[in-house]
């Protein structure tokens, strides 16, 4: 599946190297990356779906996630979808903007764009939907995922898990706020060390 994302003629044009964006980002663990630290293009792809739709001639392009990872570890795959906002605020995280971004991905793009990679059959190990976010000044700061997670419940930003969650293949999952960064590793993935 990689290889047939990295050869597509429409996908490898929105292939990236990182997951990042005003200074918020995912980490892509040792794992998955070759000798000399890039992405090893054998385990791992990194696609940025925003790219996709903003290109397109469209009169109303479709809101989407900035990016999707995918990863491969024998005979399964786990597939990320992440959106990263750099707002300092917890009211400039529209829930119903970034569930439509979401919702771009798994029921079009997966879906509808490019069902002959996304859709076809393999094993589906984990489905991750993530908002990597940091409204309270938490990063570099030595705080761990779950004292993030306590924040989270207490200003409403847990709204997420209140919400329909999304399914792909199978996995039904919700949106997580991800205090940044997250690492991806090839078993999965962990928050970074605080």
């Amino acid at each position: 599946m990689i290889d047939d994302i990295y050869s597509h003629h429409v996908l490898n044009g929105i292939v990236a190297n990182t997951v990042e964006e005003e200074g918020i980002e995912v980490e892509v663990g040792r794992t998955l990356l070759d000798s000399n630290g890039d992405i090893d293009s054998e385990c791992a792809v990194i696609l940025k779906p925003d790219d996709y739709y903003s290109t397109r001639v469209m009169a109303r392009p479709p809101k989407s996630v900035d990016n999707v990872v995918v990863t491969h570890d024998g005979d399964s795959y786990r597939v990320y979808v992440i959106e990263l906002k750099s707002t300092k605020k917890v009211g400039r995280l529209s829930r119903a903007e970034i569930h439509e971004k979401f919702l771009t991905v798994v029921e079009r793009f997966f879906s509808e764009d490019f069902p002959e990679i996304f859709m076809r059959d393999f094993d589906l190990a984990d489905l991750a939907l993530w908002l990597v976010c940091d409204p309270f000044g938490m990063k570099g700061k030595g705080v761990s995922q779950e004292v993030f997670d306590r924040k989270v419940k207490s200003c409403g930003l847990d709204a997420y898990a209140s919400m329909k969650p999304l399914s792909y293949k199978g996995k039904l999952r919700m949106i997580k706020p991800m205090l940044p960064p997250p690492v991806i590793e090839k078993h999965g993935c962990f928050t970074a060390p605080a």
